[in-house]
């Protein structure tokens, strides 16, 4: 039994049964690790017992008594009330914790799969349909409190414990996030909601009234080395996030602890992959979906630490990569590892942010060419090719895609698929147009298995160019799915890097033409299981189609080859059994994960960080102008300094032009002088002018300074230093 546990959770259950046990069990597997559970059930039969668990059975007489019981008897200094029944997402309590802690926040809640989408936004009212499922209230909010004894019922007490504590002017906060399922409702597929609204569900969080520190919340999992924060920008429907989440299982297997985070609001139409995430990652967190921007900061640096986060692992999230000098400057000691596709993603941000990033990932030998030619070093990169479950991913009799039922061998058809994202680079409209020119063959079908931005726009097309007889948009489907009703796979990218796509056709048999772009002809060459042809060239993928379908001694052949091609270069254990190498290598080099600073420091830096990005209601053009102004009182600053004779001088003391080069080669590249780029752009960027200076350090120390966007160096030259001021210069 946990001696001060965090959170105290009381579930009432009119009797033991499998309700009691799935929300006992949803309990116990939360991310947050310091809890206690109090059941309080009523009626007769077995009390169950949980020997070596913080969960504690009582028996009552009245089952609406259950969390008037309970309360009474907790430790902790939050308490999330549960009725039998209400399973918790992994992350639920962990995210209620912290907005409870850092916000001043003294009750929150989320709506159950049955309600979700009915959740207001204006979270000091109590909900306008339903109740928040699993409430958590603070304690000391709960002193002297009475339960109604006119409301009988575990749900009246409920919104009666929201009305009450709403209209007493209790700060409240509603998570538009379903994170609450009841085990006799529908599986909740999807089950993530977003406010329309954008970020303002929280009741002051980010105001002057919050608090800004998380230190009561801290209770880790100390020396745990083994767990990855993933780091990207959404969970939609794409080939990084099924390569990445196939990683992701193969990395639990590997005995890995992975934690998701996504920090880019979706928009509807981009389909949502969270599932595929949900078996191999210990907890999930769409911080678009239950935070406030200026608060994420915060909260990133709250899950490195009490996590134990061994390794920062990067796949496209532009705001981390933003986020990587603040993260550096308080867990100097943790693992960077990027993953890059191809050259035109987030290639820019990380040759801007690359001296932060310990060592990046590529799926082919010409991302790591390209890289070394944009300065990288060869040593820090790696080549570790995508793969996919042979085992899963294997040859099966073809379906019928209308019925789903089997189809005969020599049913007279040729079914040709399109299967991905629906957007520009991926070329689905060259797929309607070659579907115009060859779909009046008899026995020739066209089939469209995806989402994405273009979708509304092909339906359109394929409406008005009379296609609707011959291309099917079938949406969305999950996996082998699609490929099982194709004869053959179209790719027809204008655009493209190692398309999943193309090796999961061919690890199940099927032929695949692609164009002859990015890494595709290294995976697939010429006649080893399928066809390429130049990119835009619509009758070229015409032509090889219809040649397919009429020969089927070569498609026979390139079936076969497919399959062998398959199991001899795609292997997903192997690429992750070399992700995990990579991981380990790079926790070994650095120390173990060390709380340099404490959690208060990491709140004085969320305050310095959260004005600057919130200045005029997020207004971008307030904040243009107050860069603007912040670079003019940076430029007088300089003029004093060129006055004064002092960049021959005392100056040359902190900024050293090799350091900063050498740290920072995006510098080189940019042609900026070296001293002017550092004080006008390096500064925001955490960049050091020398290893005698942390411009972080300063900031942190001086926020008058980072709130009125000086630069750290200058300042300490004209006044600070005279001042007294700590913080920037490091002694030798």
């Amino acid at each position: 039994m946990l001696i001060s546990p965090v959170i105290s959770v009381v579930i009432a259950a009119p009797g033991a049964g499998e309700k009691l046990e799935r929300s006992i069990a949803s309990a116990l597997a939360q991310t947050f690790p310091s809890i206690e559970v109090i059941a309080a059930i009523s009626g007769d039969g077995d009390v169950p017992r949980y020997e070596s668990s913080p969960v504690a059975v009582y028996v009552i007489s009245d089952v609406n008594q259950s969390w008037s019981f309970g309360a009474s008897r907790t430790k902790g200094r939050y308490i999330c009330f549960v009725q039998a029944g209400d399973q918790l997402e992994r992350t639920y309590i962990e995210k209620c914790a912290f907005l409870l802690e850092v916000g001043g926040i003294d009750l929150c809640g989320s709506w159950d799969c049955t309600v979700a989408g009915s959740a207001v936004s204006g979270p000091r009212r109590p909900p306008a349909v339903g109740i928040p499922r699993a409430s958590v209230v603070r304690a000391s909010a709960l002193s002297g409190w009475r339960w109604s004894v006119d409301r009988p019922s575990l749900e009246e007490q409920s919104a009666d414990l929201w009305k009450r504590m709403s209209e007493s002017g209790v700060r409240t906060c509603l998570i538009p996030e379903v994170l609450v399922q009841r085990l006799d409702s529908a599986p909740a597929g999807g089950r993530y909601g977003e406010d329309d609204t954008g970020l303002g569900w929280h009741a002051g969080l980010g105001s002057p009234e919050a608090r800004f520190g998380y230190d009561g919340l801290i209770a880790g999992r100390a020396g745990d080395q083994s767990t990855i924060l993933l780091a990207m920008p959404f969970l939609t429907v794409g080939g990084a996030e099924r390569v990445t989440s196939q990683i992701c299982q193969q990395l639990k297997a590997l005995g890995f602890r992975v934690l998701v985070m996504t920090t880019t609001p979706t928009i509807e139409g981009q389909g949502d992959t969270t599932a595929w995430f949900e078996e191999c990652a210990c907890g999930i967190y769409h911080l678009p979906r239950f935070l406030n921007t200026p608060v994420w900061s915060l909260f990133v640096c709250y899950l490195i630490e009490q996590h134990s986060v061994g390794v920062l692992w990067q796949v496209g999230s532009s705001y981390t990569y933003d986020l990587l000098p603040q993260i550096r400057q308080f867990f100097p000691s943790l693992p960077v590892v990027d993953l890059l596709f191809n050259p035109v993603g987030h290639t820019a941000n990380y040759l801007k942010y690359s001296y932060l990033i310990d060592h990046v990932v590529t799926e082919d030998a010409s991302m790591k060419e390209w890289l070394i030619e944009h300065g990288e070093s060869d040593e820090h990169i790696s080549i570790i090719p995508n793969g996919v479950d042979l085992s899963w991913y294997s040859p099966r009799p073809k379906l019928d895609w209308r019925t789903r039922e089997p189809r005969l061998d020599d049913d007279g058809r040729f079914v040709v698929g399109f299967i991905g994202r629906l957007s520009e680079e991926k070329g689905p409209d060259l797929f309607l147009e070659l579907a115009s020119l060859i779909g009046g063959r008899p026995g020739m079908e066209f089939i469209v298995y995806g989402c994405g931005p273009m979708e509304a726009a092909l339906r359109r097309r394929a409406s008005e160019r009379d296609l609707n007889g011959r291309v099917h948009l079938l949406g969305f489907v999950s996996g082998r799915e699609g490929h099982v009703c194709c004869d053959a796979v179209v790719v027809c990218s204008r655009l493209d890097g190692r398309p999943n796509v193309v090796m999961e056709s061919l690890a199940m048999g099927v032929p695949v033409i692609a164009s002859r772009v990015g890494g595709i002809p290294a995976m697939m060459p010429e006649g080893e299981g399928g066809c390429l042809i130049e990119a835009g060239d619509v009758p070229g993928f015409a032509a090889a189609i219809v040649r397919l379908a009429e020969d089927r001694q070569l498609y026979r052949r390139l079936s076969e080859s497919a399959r062998q091609r398959a199991v001899a270069h795609f292997s997903l254990a192997d690429g992750a059994r070399k992700f995990a190498d990579v991981f380990v290598r790079f926790q070994k080099r650095r120390a173990p994960l060390a709380r340099a600073l404490a959690p208060q420091t990491v709140a004085a830096a969320a305050r310095l960080a959260a004005p600057q990005r919130s200045k005029g209601g997020g207004s971008p053009a307030f904040a243009t102008l107050w860069r603007v102004v912040a670079d003019v009182k940076n430029a007088v600053l300089l003029c004093r300094i060129k006055r004064w004779g002092w960049l021959s001088g005392e100056a040359v003391e902190y900024f050293d032009s090799r350091y900063y080069l050498n740290h920072y080669p995006d510098v080189g590249r940019s042609r900026l002088p070296p001293f002017l780029h550092y004080v006008f752009s390096g500064f925001r960027e955490g960049r050091d002018p020398s290893a005698s200076f942390s411009t972080n350090r300063y900031l942190v120390s001086n926020p008058d300074v980072a709130r009125a966007g000086i630069n750290p160096l200058l300042h300490y030259l004209l006044a600070g230093r005279a001042e007294g001021r700590r913080g920037g210069p490091l002694s030798p």
